[in-house]
Parts: C-alpha cells; sequence; structure tokens
C-alpha cells in the first residue's frame, strides 16, 4: 500500500506544515483519558512559570546588558574561553 497524498488526506500539501503539527496533538489529546489530559495541562502550566514568570527573576539578561552586538560577542568570547585559559596557565606552573 502506498503512502500518497491522497490516502494520508493532505491533497498535495507538506506533511510537516504547522496544521499536520496541530493535527497531530489536538487528535492526540482528545484519544487520552481525562486524567492524562489534566497532566498535560499541569505540565503546560508549570512551563508558562518557569519561563514566563521565573525566568526574568532568576536568569538576569547579562549579554544584552553589555552594550553593542561587538561588546556581547567579545563578553561571550571571554566566558566560553577564560576558564580553559586560566586551567592551562595553572597547569604550565
Amino acid at each position: 500500500m502506498s503512502m500518497d497524498a491522497e490516502s494520508t488526506g493532505t491533497k498535495g500539501k507538506s506533511h510537516w506544515g504547522l496544521r499536520w503539527f496541530y493535527d497531530l496533538y489536538r487528535d492526540g489529546l482528545r484519544s487520552q483519558s481525562r486524567t492524562s489530559r489534566l497532566l498535560w495541562i499541569i505540565v503546560a502550566i508549570k512551563l508558562f512559570i518557569m519561563f514566563a514568570i521565573l525566568r526574568p527573576f532568576f536568569f538576569p539578561r547579562v549579554i544584552a546588558e553589555q552594550g553593542d552586538k561587538e561588546a556581547q560577542i567579545e563578553f561571550v568570547q571571554h566566558q566560553l574561553t577564560a576558564p580553559v585559559i586560566d586551567t592551562l596557565h595553572h597547569d604550565n606552573h
């Protein structure tokens, strides 16, 4: 049995479109029990709290405060390479 556009119901549309993604989760949530849907709602609420409410308090925008793009690049480069340079410097002495 071949999986052409007619048999899959896509009628020439891409399988990876947003509509396909939405339909996948909508149908998946419909087939779940009430308890499973409640757990997914709890997960969604926890993610919202973590990223929308707690993130600004616990993860300050240190990079954005560095100034222009060049200063931000230099800051990140220093943060990534400084521990390695310090470790190499201490190993040699």
